[in-house]
């Protein structure tokens, strides 16, 4: 297993990088940088590259291999996540749907999708962060919700049209 770390261009978000076999199989957000040794392993310069066309706002395609380890439901959320458009977003229950059509399941629950997005090995390349609560409400972020406003920022989504939990109804 090599592990490395990634400070993003944003207050406070430190990414740990973790890849098995040469490729990414993890990204957990930290408190703060444990090692700076400058990265020297060809297995991280891609998705370094990657994240820094990110923070930038740049929409580029994984280009690279990335490991999904997950049951199969899992999985097929998070190949769904992956095709929601940058710069958009979905709700859990349009998800909810859209995977239980996909697995022949008439009663697919919100809750038993969000429980699949929370444990996304990959936030921000598998993008959960796009997801939102019925009406646009801003719920659940494994990052926290200030992570998840940041990314939405950095998609150039107006978060005016988004209902932050702390607002009075």
């Amino acid at each position: 297993m090599e592990v490395t770390y990634y400070k993003a261009p944003l207050p406070f978000v430190y990414l740990e990088l973790i890849a098995r076999n040469h490729v990414l199989a993890e990204i957990n957000f930290v408190e703060q940088i444990v090692d700076d040794t400058p990265v020297n392993s060809d297995s991280f310069l891609p998705i370094i590259n990657w994240l820094d066309h990110y923070f930038s706002g740049e929409n580029l395609p994984i280009d690279f291999p990335i490991a999904m380890e997950g049951t199969d439901f899992q999985l097929d959320v998070w190949q769904a996540l992956q095709e929601i458009p940058y710069g958009q977003t979905t709700t859990y229950g349009a998800l909810a749907k859209k995977v239980g059509a996909k697995r022949n399941t008439a009663k697919l629950s919100a809750q038993a999708i969000g429980h699949a997005v929370g444990k996304n090995p990959l936030p921000i390349l598998i993008p959960c962060h796009r997801v939102v609560g019925t009406n646009k409400n801003l719920v659940g972020y494994t990052g926290g919700l200030d992570k998840k406003i940041s990314l939405l920022t950095i998609e150039q989504h107006d978060l005016k049209e988004f209902k932050h939990p702390d607002e009075k109804k």
